[in-house]
């Protein structure tokens, strides 16, 4: 549950209806659950097992398998999610503010308070809380989405955010919708990040990893399709834009909120999971490199904690002065390192260094199945991905 509580964030409730909308919306969903089985589940497998494999930092463990500098590149893809992470985090903080009364506008001012809450549990070692709570709040966060994804559907007579959603529509399909696909498995599933290779250290010997690499992506795509139910209806119902893109969250749905009747209590019921959402996926993108620099540097991990956050603090600022920078966050941590992180993750598993590494071999048919697909499925659909 820890796992999906760091996969489970802003990537499914904020990401992937915006991205639906840019997509083509059915067919968008269609070519991530495909996704999310030929890249996804392989590369979740793939990571947990290197983590179990040597039990350290995600630097070390994809030297020790041969991987190099694989380590540097996954963590660099974190620190970019962190840095607006902090951001969109701070946009959830002022939509529940203005709910409640508060109307403070300056969006330096949010982001900074996200990242200090954020920075403020990693620094009083409260993550253990926090995870805990993921066992509550997880299922807490599907029930307020199922609730009012169902009402939604059925406050409306309009049904063309149904045939949106449901119906296939071939003339959206184009290269974007294989991008933008690849780009939400990635970063929805936490994977080319170092998160799944850094939990996967903690991890038995003998435990099986399938259950993992098979609840968790099912589980994540489960909510991700869920925030879609609640988000699109709302936007037709109330005939706002679908095309607003990264702010489909923050202007479109409050605007469709504030349309109908109890929407502030609807809004609060929405955003306030997304908020605890936002912040253990937080925690965990700034816990991880801050563990793997404190670990190879020798240097304590509150010190490591504060040398990742206030840099990704800072590194978020251009988005509090215009969203269109987020495009290039995008292209760089998604793109470029995400993909070629897990590219080598691929390469891992393909080359003879694997062969004389037991701890990578695979164990059981599920898990040669997944390994089969990781040496010559995944790394053909990410490599085509990048020529498009």
């Amino acid at each position: 549950m820890t796992s999906v509580g760091a996969a489970v964030g802003l990537g499914n409730i904020w990401g992937f209806p915006y991205r639906v909308c840019r997509g083509g919306g059915f067919v968008f969903i269609a070519v991530y659950c495909g996704f999310v089985l030929l890249i996804g589940v392989p590369l979740m497998h793939a990571e947990l097992k290197l983590g179990r494999a040597f039990r350290t930092t995600p630097i070390m463990a994809y030297k020790l398998a041969g991987g190099s500098f694989a380590g540097y590149i996954g963590l660099a893809a974190c620190f970019i999610v962190l840095s607006y992470y902090f951001h969109f985090g701070g946009m959830i903080l002022r939509e529940i503010a203005l709910n409640c009364g508060v109307k403070v506008d300056n969006e330096l001012f949010w982001h900074v308070l996200f990242a200090a809450i954020s920075i403020f549990i990693v620094l009083s070692g409260v993550n253990g809380g926090v995870e805990k709570c993921s066992k509550i709040m997880v299922p807490a966060l599907i029930a307020v989405l199922g609730i009012l994804a169902v009402y939604a559907l059925t406050s409306s007579e309009d049904r063309k955010a149904i045939e949106f959603l449901f119906v296939p529509d071939t003339g959206r399909f184009n290269a974007d919708t294989i991008k933008s696909a690849l780009g939400q498995a990635l970063f929805s599933l936490s994977l080319g990040q170092c998160i799944m290779v850094t939990f996967g250290a903690y991890l038995k010997k003998d435990e099986s990893l399938v259950k993992y690499v098979l609840a968790i992506p099912f589980l994540d795509t489960f909510v991700a399709l869920l925030a879609s139910l609640v988000v699109i209806p709302l936007v037709f119902k109330t005939g706002s834009s679908i095309s607003n893109g990264p702010t489909l969250l923050f202007e479109t749905l409050p605007v469709a909120f504030r349309s109908i009747k109890g929407g502030k209590i609807l809004s609060l019921a929405f955003f306030i999971p997304v908020l605890f959402a936002a912040i253990t996926s937080a925690i965990s993108l700034l816990d991880v490199p801050a563990s793997a620099i404190s670990e190879e540097k020798g240097i304590s991990r509150k010190k490591a904690c504060i040398y990742v956050a206030l840099p990704a603090l800072l590194l978020g600022l251009p988005l509090c002065v215009s969203i269109r920078f987020f495009a290039l966050y995008e292209t760089v941590s998604e793109k470029i390192l995400m993909t070629s992180c897990s590219l080598i993750t691929c390469l891992l598993f393909i080359t003879r260094k694997r062969n004389s590494l037991p701890e990578l071999a695979p164990k059981g048919k599920a898990e040669r199945l997944f390994t089969f697909i990781l040496r010559f499925v995944t790394p053909a659909i990410l490599l085509l991905s990048t020529l498009i």
